[in-house]
């Protein structure tokens, strides 16, 4: 459940940068979604079964991936602040965090899945992409800025991140299950006979089942708006 919230909110995150809201409001709602996955990789980590080796680190990718957005409009809100010190330092923490994604899709590329499909590269996403060059352009206007304006040291403890986001936020919704058709009564249930002799069942062996060979989907090109998704 936790990375279905996480992945449902990450729409909400694309939609807030394509309407050019407040970035603290973006950072904040990058913030949300990365604790979200991280709450998911612990869960995920408990079952210690090599299995879900590459759902862990794919968990763990896009963590670090939000974590490096979380820090990036941190930046650019406290340069709206003139805090170009503590801009530049979380901007610099939104690398590290970038640094670190771009390790982990290397890492999950590399993962031999038991399953046959196509392998994501997440780091040809074009949001992905659009990370590095949005925090280039951000630290260099604030070096510019301070540079001129305001001389400001560039602080040694990184700022915090805020989770105040009071809208956008994704809610999970309870599933009703539906009622109890009619015909369904105690003594339908009693009508199976679970005490067939399973011995003498006939066993068989069931034809393979043939591999759907997945084509790759073509991208004509980067999309023209700010986030790099297709939202619909």
């Amino acid at each position: 459940m936790l990375t279905c919230q996480a992945e449902a909110q990450e729409v909400t995150i694309a939609r807030a940068i394509e309407m050019k809201h407040k970035a603290s409001l973006i950072s904040s709602l990058a913030n949300h979604t990365l604790v979200l996955f991280k709450s998911a990789t612990e869960a995920i980590r408990t079952l210690k079964n090599k299995a879900y080796q590459k759902w862990l680190v794919y968990l763990q990718l896009k963590a670090s991936v939000y974590e490096s957005y979380a820090f990036c409009y941190l930046g650019e809100s406290l340069l709206e602040e003139e805090k170009c010190g503590e801009a530049i330092r979380a901007l610099e923490e939104s690398s590290k965090h970038f640094n670190k994604a771009t390790k982990l899709c290397r890492e999950y590329s590399s993962i031999k899945d038991h399953r046959s499909g196509l392998n994501a590269k997440i780091d040809e996403h074009q949001f992905f992409r659009n990370i590095r060059p949005l925090v280039t352009r951000i630290k260099e206007k604030c070096e510019r800025e301070n540079g001129f304006i305001f001389h400001q040291k560039v602080v040694d403890d990184c700022p915090m991140l805020e989770s105040k986001a009071t809208h956008g936020l994704v809610a999970p919704e309870e599933f009703p299950l539906p009622p109890l058709h009619k015909l369904w009564t105690s003594d339908a249930y009693f009508a199976f006979d679970i005490k067939v002799d399973q011995t003498k069942v006939s066993k068989e062996k069931e034809p393979q089942i043939e591999e759907i060979k997945e084509k790759p989907i073509g991208n004509s090109g980067d999309q023209k708006n700010l986030s790099g998704c297709t939202i619909n």
